[in-house]
């Protein structure tokens, strides 16, 4: 049963006027884009896995089990994909620890100019919880 609903048309229109510089590492103080509105985040697997301070990570850079993110799973593109504790197979075939939704931007280089590796959090205004609370 999925506990948030995604404006998917909506966040592909929005996410294709964006830029590179619009992705930011909010956690990475040497990086700073005036228009950064895009957050990279950290997995709570990738936090324990390699031990990371979780006092230099702000919250809503946090993405726990059940919760909806971007990633460049494919390779090359920008996909919405929530974290999981089983392991499922991704439409190439990897086997991970999340579960496949849909592809938004299909190639990153010609949308933005460069790959964006990474986890990024999906904007507010385009996810709706049910329970109004985030997982």
């Amino acid at each position: 049963m999925k506990k948030y609903t995604i404006d998917i048309d909506g966040l592909r229109k929005y996410l294709e006027k964006l830029n590179r510089f619009n992705f930011v590492d909010a956690n990475d103080r040497r990086v700073t884009y005036p228009n950064g509105i895009i957050k990279r985040a950290k997995t709570i697997d990738e936090i324990e896995m390699y031990k990371l301070d979780k006092s230099k990570i702000t919250l809503d850079c946090i993405i726990n089990y059940g919760m909806p993110f971007l990633c460049d799973i494919l390779g090359n593109d920008l996909s919405i994909i929530e974290l999981s504790k089983k392991t499922n197979k991704m439409p190439n075939g990897r086997k991970l620890h999340c579960k496949f939704i849909e592809t938004v931007i299909k190639d990153c280089h010609e949308v933005y100019g460069t790959a964006l590796n990474g986890y990024w959090i999906i904007p507010e205004q385009f996810i709706k919880y049910d329970h109004g609370i985030l997982a």
